[in-house]
């Protein structure tokens, strides 16, 4: 989260442009003097902010230290009189006819302990179960509580299997199209109890918007799946409170129940511990490997969608990058040849569209958030009909969570749009990457793998990928690609000081760590520029 190399190499460019010195190249170097001189600079006009032998951008520096704070405030503040909360824990395991693990318990009784508490877990080992009886404590007691994801497609997965309400931080919050915010350390957003899924999708701006908005004696439960793919923005948030002594954390790692022991599952395990996938052929299988030659994938992946298509069975196909013979813009093309018969009848429309046109019939993804149509980053449907001469785009997206409805309520819904705002907001999607449909799941997932994927064949992106599937999974290509994924335990390297920021801040005897230099305490006009995709 403290500023990278190339973010300070930015702002020494423009450094060096102002002072009309001699621009340089990559690959080129400048003088130690000269270096020290742009550095000493950015420092005096408080766009850079040190702290020790770390340097950060300042905007980072503020939300950090500014979430340490208001995190350590609500350590402070105490637990929540709940009463006997093995009580309470038991009348929802009988409610409900289920017994949790021993693990599951421990994690609900983490707000004996403190009213900011973290969950971690892998797939199956019973996160959203744990969701369920936090919710069954605040209803019973009387809490005003409100679930909440740093996107609306996982917003709307946590609202369809919890039966609650669910909404993303940012439109919680109040997050507007200027970039400002509703509720703030100003004009706080009042609530007893908040409950965040997919943390591991929160970066360090969503996190300090959060916390600083909620009242010191607020509970906040933030779950997620460490071994996911870490936001797109800055920050390490998830890991770093996980990491963190002076907030309660349990991580579940059994699989709960019997038939949550899926082969998806045992296979996600394996990934994570280093242990060799079999990925010899087996029909019977609920995770199946297709070995086949990389000039034989693509026909192999429109053979299976076909006949899913016809099933109209709900299935992705994902890539871990855009480009190349397997990327997801070739696959899109290829896969619209047999999944969209107007185009196949020469009688589809076309909007032209960057590396992939648009048509009529096609499978489309929403790409960012629209808050006057109340559609998000993540929701898919179909072009229905194209019209340059109108001027529009018209899209039935399907499930659109209904949130003027007193209940979760899915629906397809049909919106128009002008078509150089189709052409920002619409996305063909047959095939997607893996970080777009993070915090997504489906039926089946069926998935490309070849050696040509180079420095996207790490373990979080497959372990990602194949969590994203509830029923099966097909993988179509190399094992060997696939072996070397597995075993690409990449480190992701993101620097962060919130951890013992935090810890600072939870003890009032502690001396707080001050930068050489901050500012007054703004963002600078700093909007992270993943708001406005992520948000929903």
């Amino acid at each position: 989260m403290h500023a990278s190399s190339q973010q300070i190499l930015d702002h020494v460019r423009k450094l060096f442009r102002r002072h009309s010195l001699e621009p340089f190249s990559h690959g080129e170097y400048i003088s130690s003097s000269a270096s020290f001189s742009a550095f000493s600079a950015l420092i005096e006009e408080e766009a850079l902010v040190t702290l020790g032998e770390r340097i950060y951008l300042a905007h980072n520096w503020y939300n950090e230290s500014e979430s340490a704070k208001c995190v350590g405030k609500m350590i402070q503040h105490g637990v929540h009189p709940f009463g006997d909360l093995k009580s309470h824990l038991a009348n929802f395991e009988d409610t409900g006819g289920i017994t949790l693990s021993e693990n599951q318990r421990k994690a609900f009784l983490l707000l004996r302990e403190s009213g900011v508490c973290v969950i971690s877990g892998y797939p199956g080992t019973g996160k959203t179960l744990l969701i369920s009886a936090f919710v069954h404590l605040f209803e019973k007691t009387g809490l005003h509580y409100v679930l909440l994801s740093p996107t609306g497609i996982a917003a709307k997965r946590l609202s369809q299997v919890t039966g609650k309400p669910a909404a993303t931080i940012h439109r919680a919050l109040g997050y507007g199209r200027d970039g400002t915010w509703e509720f703030h350390s100003g004009n706080r957003y009042t609530v007893d109890a908040v409950i965040v899924d997919e943390t591991s999708m929160v970066d360090g701006s969503t996190f300090y918007h959060l916390v600083s908005a909620l009242p010191s004696n607020t509970v906040l439960i933030l779950v997620g799946d460490s071994a996911q793919l870490p936001s797109v923005g800055a920050g390490y948030v998830l890991n770093n409170l996980m990491s963190c002594t002076d907030v309660p954390h349990v991580s579940l790692t059994q699989i709960y129940r019997q038939e949550e022991a899926s082969d998806i599952v045992s296979v996600a395990h394996s990934i994570l511990a280093g242990d060799q996938v079999d990925t010899s052929f087996n029909k019977a299988s609920d995770f199946i490997f297709f070995p086949y030659d990389q000039d034989d994938v693509i026909e192999e992946i429109q053979v299976l969608t076909m006949k899913m298509m016809d099933r109209k069975a709900n299935f992705q196909v994902i890539a871990p990058m855009y480009d190349g013979d397997l990327g997801v813009n070739n696959l899109n093309r290829s896969l619209r040849e047999v999944l969209n018969p107007r185009y196949t009848a020469g009688k589809a429309s076309k909007l032209k569209h960057g590396a992939c046109d648009l048509y009529e019939g096609d499978r489309v993804m929403v790409v960012k958030n629209d808050y006057d149509r109340m559609v998000f980053n993540g929701d898919v449907g179909k072009v229905q009909r194209i019209s340059i001469r109108d001027d529009e785009v018209e899209v039935r997206v399907f499930d659109w969570f209904d949130q003027n409805s007193s209940v979760p309520r899915y629906i397809d819904k049909v919106f128009v749009f002008k078509v150089e705002e189709a052409r920002h907001v619409l996305r063909v999607a047959y095939a997607c990457t893996t970080h777009k449909v993070q915090g997504q799941e489906f039926d089946y997932i069926l998935m490309p793998m070849t050696m040509r994927y180079g420095i996207m064949l790490y373990r979080n992106l497959l372990y990602t990928a194949i969590t994203r599937a509830k029923k099966k999974v097909f993988v179509f290509g190399d094992p060997r690609a696939f072996a070397y994924a597995a075993g690409n335990d990449r480190e992701t390297v993101r620097n962060s000081s919130l951890k013992e920021l935090i810890s600072e801040h939870a003890r009032p005897d502690s001396v707080n760590s001050s930068p050489s230099r901050v500012g007054d305490g703004k963002e600078n006009e700093h909007v992270e520029e993943t708001a406005g995709d992520q948000a929903g």
